[in-house]
């Protein structure tokens, strides 16, 4: 009768276990889904590879205006300071 009382409470743990782990799934599945929509709203994108493209296009013009700002900047000094 103890080993079938000790399966027993085994079984009910697992199937807590398991009630569990299906409730957090289905909250990560929910913030995943929230996160794809976000994605989809504020950049445009449906995939996490579009968003890697994306995020390579926006360094990249980022550092094209970096480059820009640096030699505006030079300029000014020039025209400030002179050589």
């Amino acid at each position: 009768m103890d080993v079938i009382g000790n399966v027993s409470e085994q079984l009910v743990s697992m199937r807590a276990e398991i009630s569990a782990q299906k409730t957090k799934q289905a909250e990560l599945t929910g913030e995943l889904k929230s996160l794809y929509k976000q994605l989809k709203d504020e950049y445009g994108v449906d995939s996490i590879e579009a968003a890697e493209i994306l995020l390579v296009e926006y360094t990249e013009q980022e550092l094209e205006l970096e480059m820009q700002l640096k030699d505006c900047m030079e300029k000014l000094e020039m025209v400030l300071y002179g050589d």
